[in-house]
């Protein structure tokens, strides 16, 4: 599969909420509750159905993240000379320079 940074992102939220949506059935139908007296009827659920398609999900995501990563690291933005990676901490760098600096104007006081 190929993907653009954007659609492996929402890929990896679908997977997500596939999982999530798994879990909370598995949560609601694992375990029931019977009245004195009331026979058994244990709502359908399979472990080792559920358990094995979270894992292909898991493996998925992981696969997909990995991808990610590798691609960050290895493209390198020609303007400036840095890989995605070094550009996205040069970036949350930047932000915290940004935010030091409005934080020392608002300290200055004019007489």
């Amino acid at each position: 599969m190929e993907f653009t940074s954007a659609s492996a992102n929402k890929y990896l939220r679908r997977l997500q909420e596939e999982k999530d949506r798994l879990l909370r059935t598995e949560q609601e139908v694992s375990t029931y509750v019977l009245a004195e007296g009331e026979a058994a009827e244990p709502p359908a659920y399979d472990y080792g159905a559920v358990r094995e398609k979270v894992a292909q999900i898991d493996g998925q995501a992981r696969a997909i993240r990995h991808a990610l990563h590798r691609f960050k690291m290895q493209t390198v933005l020609p303007e400036r000379g840095i890989t995605i990676d070094e550009a996205l901490i040069l970036l949350a760098q930047l932000s915290g320079r940004k935010d030091r600096l409005n934080s020392l104007a608002s300290c200055v006081r004019y007489a």
